[in-house]
């Protein structure tokens, strides 16, 4: 948009937010308060506006990313925008571009502010009797209404609708009104309200929600039309209906095409805003509002569309597959804030719940949901999904194996994980592809990742080839909005990577966006910009640093000298898992796993315990003489556990099972040293057991056992 109708279309964002028409008057010397943060704000702000006035818009430009800066809290930002007036916004505003996002963001911070003020009933209540007043005087009856709608919202609804369903024809059509002039915020509400008893409150919410036209209730106003029990309420719905395009469409594609654009938080019905911090429901003839985390809302919304195809269509496999991906996607979320280290207290019970409903929804909508999870790249929910299947089906399902070819490395080997499972428990030969993959979780270290966020892509591209050349896994968009989108469905992230300039949000609420998600707000951000120096003093510590070019990466290096959280647990708990499951098929032989063995040879002395103790026990069934020294060096290593020292002399042994030439003259001292040393008795009698197997002469022999008696005879 541009020109005239950027300006009319910011001119009504303004006007719905309801604010004051100009500037407050600042106060005299005398009585002046403390200065505050916010009036710093206010000062750079009227000093921009002032720039702008005087044509240096690139100073201008600075002066507003100072206020972006200052991190200002929702209630500073609403206390800015109350200061400095619609004016101030709207001379901003009209810049567009850079200066436009910029003029968004602030205002998208007051909406913060203007939520919570919202569940005031008295001042709710206040304002419905105004605009539903007969007698009201038709001004203030315009302002209440912009009040209700930029004040109160979704909290509003209850009360209008109280007014729905009364046989006062003059003041239902006026609360009918005041809700079809609202945002579209009460449209959830709405959409629940349509469960009502009452035929004349459902036949009045249709008819509020056909004037709104909101695409969201097309699907359920298409459903009423097929199924309520009144038929004018029906007959509304259809009159309804002939306002949207196509008449709605079909119910149940409607409402599974709207579960799905709610768990991928299409822009369609998620846009800025419209994230709420309740859900709706109807319950005992009212509405009731429960509260919920954030990042849970757009899969809470998802599975009501769901659930309502499950009522248009009770056999279909693809509302139990939403259902089946909505709660998996929940329950990640809640893991992966655990792993993170954050106290998901009340939530894990629902994360409980949702395994149930996982469950519940069975292995045909399971395997369908991975599928879709595979094809989206949807990563955290695919991973979750087939962790489920491996433990439950008997026979390697189809998405499993498809995940198999996938580009993303988290959910092919979470599928090898679950088709090494479903092996086990079927005997059967998971296929060298399985095996491989297994391999390659388990011997893999943990991989850091980056993702950057940056429209040029000449710079970008040089970006993120060094990031790569330093041994990162690196995600990389040009547009804001679909880099913040990614970002929560990565399943692991060490750093941010944002250009101060973007083309459709600015730096600051894709900064603040990372910083208000629970997962993300302690990975570090670094700003691209052009000069490093004045990023640092306009940024300060809201970022870890900045950088100009592919060959300034000093800030990178900084946060990669940390060290791992976070996230890295699921990797460690991915490797783990891998190792086991090797572990497992190797046992008795039958699998053939001699494929694998050099590479986890390479590796094995590097890991923890939990992961390289399963890793020893598969050299120790599929290894050769070529793994035997690396084994060797964990049994000496005096710093390593009992148990992993043990374990490591079992694998020799076993090794040596099969080849009793495998311990070389100089491995073979090595392991003598340790039988005949002060190790705890499990790793000397381990040591000794391998030595069993090597074919000593007599000598030789005898000399060991004079060493073995040695420590005897000095008490």
């Amino acid at each position: 948009m541009t020109g005239l109708g950027r300006k009319l279309g910011n001119v009504v964002l303004l006007a719905a937010l309801g604010g004051p028409a100009w500037a407050a008057t600042p106060p005299s010397p005398a009585t002046a308060a403390p200065r505050t943060v916010q009036d710093d704000a206010h000062a750079t702000l009227m000093q921009a506006i002032d720039l702008l006035e005087r044509g240096r818009r690139e100073q201008a430009l600075a002066a507003i990313q100072k206020v972006l800066a200052m991190d200002l809290s929702p209630e500073q930002a609403y206390a800015l925008w109350k200061q400095a007036g619609d004016d101030a916004f709207l001379r901003i505003l009209v810049e567009g571009g850079e200066f436009e996002l910029a003029a968004k963001h602030l205002l998208e911070k007051t909406r913060t502010e203007r939520r919570a003020r919202r569940d005031d009933a008295a001042a709710i209540q206040a304002l419905v009797t105004t605009v539903t007043a007969p007698s009201a005087d038709p001004v203030e009856r315009r302002r209440a209404v912009r009040q209700l709608a930029a004040e109160h919202g979704e909290y509003a609804v209850p009360h209008l609708l109280a007014m729905l369903g009364v046989s006062d024809d003059d003041r239902r059509v006026m609360a009918m009104h005041t809700l079809a002039q609202m945002d579209r915020d009460v449209v959830p509400p709405l959409i629940e309200a349509l469960g009502a008893d009452d035929g004349m409150l459902r036949r009045s919410v249709v008819q509020v929600l056909g004037v709104i036209g909101d695409p969201r209730s097309a699907p359920y106003l298409a459903l009423i039309a097929q199924r309520d029990g009144d038929s004018s309420v029906q007959a509304a719905a259809r009159e309804a209906l002939a306002r949207f395009p196509e008449g709605g469409g079909d119910p149940q594609s409607g409402l599974l095409a709207l579960g799905n654009a709610y768990h991928h938080r299409h822009d369609v019905v998620l846009r800025d805003g419209d994230v709420s911090d309740v859900v709706w429901s109807w319950h005992d003839g009212s509405l009731v509002a429960t509260p919920l985390p954030r990042f849970l809302y757009n899969d809470e919304m998802a599975k009501r569309a769901y659930y309502q195809a499950l009522q248009a269509n009770p056999s279909s496999v693809e509302a139990l597959a939403g259902l089946a991906r909505s709660y998996a996607s929940e329950r990640a979320k809640i893991a992966m804030l655990e792993a993170g280290g954050q106290d998901v207290g009340e939530w894990r019970a629902r994360a409980d719940e949702a395994l149930t409903a996982v469950h519940a929804a069975g292995i045909e909508a399971l395997d369908l949901a991975l599928r879709w999870s595979v094809e989206s790249g949807d990563t955290a929910t695919g991973v979750a999904l087939a962790r489920v299947l491996g433990p439950i089906c008997n026979t390697p399902c189809p998405s499993l194996h498809n995940a198999l070819a996938n580009g993303d490395g988290a959910i092919r080997a979470e599928a090898a994980v679950a088709l090494g499972a479903i092996a086990l428990r079927s005997g059967s030969d998971p296929g060298q592809d399985v095996l491989r993959i297994l391999g390659e979780s388990a011997a893999r270290e943990v991989v850091r990742a980056a993702a950057v966020i940056d429209p040029d892509p000449a710079r970008a591209q040089s970006i993120v080839a060094a990031l790569e050349g330093k041994g990162l896994h690196v995600s990389h968009w040009t547009s804001g909005v679909r880099g913040l989108g990614m970002l929560r469905r990565l399943p692991a992230l060490d750093v941010v990577l944002v250009s101060e300039s973007l083309p459709d949000v600015t730096a600051a609420r894709v900064i603040d966006e990372v910083r208000a998600d629970e997962r993300l707000k302690a990975v570090p951000i670094v700003l691209i910009a052009k000069s490093a120096e004045e990023a640092a003093g306009t940024w300060g510590d809201k970022i870890a640093g900045t950088l100009t070019n592919a060959g300034d990466l000093a800030a990178i290096d900084a946060v990669l000298a940390k060290e791992l959280a976070g996230d890295r647990a699921l990797a460690a708990d991915l490797a783990q898992r891998s190792a086991a499951v090797l572990a497992y098929l190797g046992q008795g032989g039958r699998i053939d796993l001699s494929g694998i063995v050099a590479e986890l040879g390479n590796v094995v002395g590097a890991r923890p315990d939990p992961i390289a103790i399963p890793l020893m026990n598969v050299l120790g069934q599929a290894g050769g003489a070529a793994q035997v020294p690396a084994l060797v060096v964990v049994l000496a290593d005096e710093s390593r556990s009992e148990n992993s020292r043990a374990a490591a002399a079992g694998a020799i042994a076993g090794i040596l099972g099969r080849n009793p030439a495998a311990l070389s003259a100089e491995d073979a001292a090595r392991v003598q040293a340790v039988a005949s040393s002060t190790a705890p008795l499990a790793v000397r009698d381990a040591a000794a057991r391998a030595l069993a197997l090597v074919a000593l002469d007599p000598a030789a022999r005898a000399e060991l056992l004079m060493r073995l008696r040695a420590p005897q005879a000095s008490h």
